[in-house]
């Protein structure tokens, strides 16, 4: 029980971090995003797995500037010289 209890507020941490990140990103603060980039390293080396992997997810979203990764991991596919090159993209047109 104790242990499910510590575990619901780290997750809550990393929400406000995930918060803080967003905001950060939005206002453009570079002295914010600097700190929040620190913190997410030194959770590198925290024991609860979760947390690292929440925190690379956090880090690879401070870095890239994007938050789809939240949702799903980026899923990469290897191609060999010679194969052909597609882009395949989801637009989304606003009604009129």
């Amino acid at each position: 029980m104790q242990s499910q209890l510590q575990s619901a507020k780290k997750l809550k941490y990393l929400e406000e971090i995930q918060r803080a990140l967003f905001v950060a990103q939005i206002a453009d603060d570079t002295e914010g995003l600097n700190w929040i980039e620190r913190l997410l390293i030194q959770l590198q080396g925290y024991a609860d797995i979760t947390i690292r992997d929440q925190a690379i997810v956090l880090l690879n979203m401070l870095y890239d500037g994007l938050d789809w990764q939240l949702q799903e991991a980026f899923r990469p596919v290897v191609r060999c010289v010679g194969q052909h090159f597609v882009v395949k993209a989801i637009v989304q047109r606003s009604a009129k």
